[in-house]
């Protein structure tokens, strides 16, 4: 509840980028939990509400989609980071 209630807080502000932050940290909490499908649509949702802040930088917007499928990857196979979480949760 503290993060849906920091990503309200972020978007009333107008605080794009702790906003994307914020629900990025609530993308690994639903991963973790095991709601893969709401975590990628939030992780979707992240990923537009940064993009004309990217494409507005050096960073190559091909660069951003990479990472940004490699997440979604990692999510779906459960092959990313968040797989070390839970091998220590549930060993078995």
């Amino acid at each position: 509840m503290a993060l849906t209630s920091s990503k309200d807080f972020f978007d009333r502000e107008g605080d794009v980028v702790n906003l994307a932050r914020t629900t990025v940290d609530l993308v690994d909490l639903l991963q973790w939990l095991g709601d893969n499908s709401r975590a990628l649509s939030e992780l979707a949702h992240a990923s537009e509400m940064i993009a004309p802040l990217v494409t507005k930088r050096s960073a190559k917007p091909e660069a951003v989609l990479t990472s940004f499928l490699e997440t979604l990857e990692g999510i779906r196979s459960g092959k990313g980071k968040e797989q070390r979480i839970r091998k220590i949760m549930w060993p078995n």
